[in-house]
């Protein structure tokens, strides 16, 4: 008996030593794939570099297998992984290889080995985290790194210390995902059902090291200022506030327009003269390159500007690059059947927005979530506008009309934190135009405090303090739900009219469905046909309310998503409306007066 113990640890010790990869990866059932998810290479899932506004060039992707195990919530390390995973996908998905579900009374642990090359006089190794849901751990090679709350942001360590002789180092990874209590999680649930959808734990988003100097960058932002003909570039980082800091900016032929320097203290004001502006129909974006110190990044921006004004007739309205711009877009929730919150590829994230665009419309509303880096890249590049929501803390549904949710001050400051970090980290973003802190009472606190916080974070754009419901008269918009038809606008002095969510028409799909025992829609059609003619009749209203004062409105939505189907396309992709037969619809109702 004592053999069989001993071959078995030594076994296990092969298997460990193994480069991960060579294990064999399957997808978890069978339920419905996307084309993109039977595309997956286990062996390079989500190869692109991932953070689009701060991009190195010595880096390393850790996406791939990992060892995996759920213990109970106070267990130590686990003494014995038993599963593997791949990652960035969630456990619960499809593509992880285990569809697993964790809940608040387990941990979830992650682990793997990977080398790194000797780090010169002066390098640091930097482990970075896309997103991790909700609570990391990590270490590296038995020691602590650090720890993040916060499910949406990214994050990173300085592991350079914590190396061992040699160039293999094990990775560890300790993850408790709730997906309940006052945590912000959209639509997440432990029990999907109707409009609530299955939780997405643990590692979700790319993770990645790279090689710095000392002193580097840890992040920047720049916002444009279209009426000074400029962009104002803000840099952080290790070094000290004299640190050097230098940006070329180049059009999109690669020619140098404009260059500027100054030191790390400093808001560095890069003049554009003459700049071409960034717009769905027009998405010119400038490349620049960031040098701070021995550092160097790449990096871009647009050139647009987004306001509230009255147009001739003392009517509120959005405009963008000082013209009145209808919104006109769809709810999109960002899940897919096979990856959950994690979309199978960079391809899949793109074509999400190519489709929106195909049918005619300029915005997107992203519901609920909080993208990848990757996502608002397509968006900045493709020319759509994202009124982005902050992920609901569900753990008070208030109806309609009902007072502000109260909270302790620890759990608001939590909240407001993760909140905070969505601004910072989208700012340099020219698609996100505007900030939604609240959906329908879904969690809803402190309204008013929370969108003149918004409006100190970011100025620039602008804030609808509650989409839907329990409206407190701030912010921007005064936005309406109301479904399946649109709302007859009601203006308002200091705002603009929106209806930030109508429609819903469902349509089931023979085999392209998640539950076909359990649907969830606003009205039932059976055929395409009858799907568009309702779409066309919703959109001749919003065209009537429009010269009533409407300044946007939004179609839910972009795809069926679990129990929901009321999509422009199946969970899987699959488009229920031709988009030769709405785009001329769809524009008309933008363009018309």
């Amino acid at each position: 008996m004592k053999l069989r113990t001993n071959l078995v640890a030594v076994l296990e010790a092969i298997l460990f030593l193994l480069p991960i990869s060579a294990t064999a990866w399957t997808a978890a059932g069978s339920r419905l794939a996307t084309q993109f998810g039977k595309d997956v290479d286990p062996n390079q899932p989500l190869p692109d570099y991932p953070r689009t506004h701060l991009v190195r060039d010595r880096w390393s992707n850790l996406n791939g297998i990992w060892s995996c195990s759920i213990t109970e919530l106070n267990a130590t390390e686990p003494d014995r992984f038993s599963d593997q995973i791949l990652v960035p996908f969630p456990i619960e998905s499809s593509l992880s290889g285990l569809g697993q579900s964790v809940g608040p009374d387990h941990l979830l642990w992650y682990r793997r080995t990977f080398n790194t090359p000797e780090l010169k006089a002066g390098e640091r190794l930097l482990l970075n985290f896309g997103a991790v849901n909700w609570e990391a751990t990590v270490y590296v090679n038995g020691q602590l790194a650090g720890s993040h709350r916060g499910a949406y942001d990214a994050f990173s360590f300085d592991i350079s210390s914590l190396l061992k002789a040699g160039s293999e180092q094990t990775l560890l990874v300790r993850v408790y995902a709730p997906a309940s209590g006052p945590a912000p999680r959209g639509k997440q649930s432990l029990r999907p059902s109707q409009i609530f959808y299955t939780a997405s734990s643990g590692i979700w988003q790319t993770v990645w090291t790279e090689i710095v100097p000392k002193s580097h960058v840890t992040s920047l932002q720049i916002i444009p200022d279209v009426n000074e003909e400029c962009a104002y570039l803000t840099a952080q980082g290790t070094g000290d506030n004299d640190q050097s800091i230098s940006a070329e900016v180049f059009d999109d032929q690669r020619t140098i327009v404009a260059r500027q320097s100054g030191s790390a203290r400093d808001k560095l004001r890069i003049s554009i003269p003459h700049a071409k502006l960034w717009s769905p129909d027009h998405p010119n974006l400038y490349a620049f390159r960031l040098t701070y110190g021995q550092d160097s990044v790449d990096s871009y921006f647009g050139m647009r500007s987004i306001a509230l004004a009255q147009d001739r007739n003392g009517v509120n309205r959005i405009f963008l690059n000082g013209k009145v711009c209808f919104m006109f877009g769809l709810l999109d929730q960002g899940y897919w059947p096979d990856g959950l919150y994690t979309a199978p590829s960079d391809r899949a994230m793109r074509y999400d927005i190519e489709m929106t665009k195909a049918w005619g419309f300029n915005t997107i509303r992203k519901h609920m979530k909080v993208e990848p880096s990757r996502w608002y890249y397509w968006a900045d590049k493709l020319g759509i506008l994202v009124w982005q929501d902050f992920p609901a803390v569900t753990d008070v549904l208030a109806p309609e009309n009902s007072e502000d949710v109260k909270r302790s001050p620890a759990v608001a400051g939590e909240i407001e934190g993760e909140m905070q970090a969505m601004v910072q980290n989208l700012a340099s973003h020219p698609c996100v135009i505007g900030w939604v802190p609240f959906n329908e009472g879904w969690g809803q606190f402190d309204t008013v405090r929370i969108a003149n916080l918004f409006k100190k974070w970011d100025p620039t754009r602008l804030v609808d303090d509650a989409s839907g419901w329990n409206d407190r008269g701030v912010g921007d918009v005064f936005d309406q739900h109301s479904y399946p038809h649109p709302a007859r606008p009601l203006q308002e002095k200091n705002r603009a009219s929106f209806q930030g969510e109508y429609g819903g028409g469902g349509l089931p799909v023979k085999d392209h469905d998640w539950n076909s025992s359990s649907s969830y829609q606003y009205a039932y059609f059976e055929t395409s046909q009858d799907l568009l003619l309702f779409f066309t009749e919703q959109a001749n209203i919003i065209r009537l309310f429009k010269q009533s004062g409407l300044a946007g409105a939004i179609y839910t939505q972009t795809t069926d998503v679990e129990n929901e189907i009321n999509g422009l396309m199946t969970y899987d992709r699959i488009p229920k409306i031709d988009p030769s037969h709405l785009k001329q619809l769809v524009i008309k109702t933008i363009s018309d007066p």
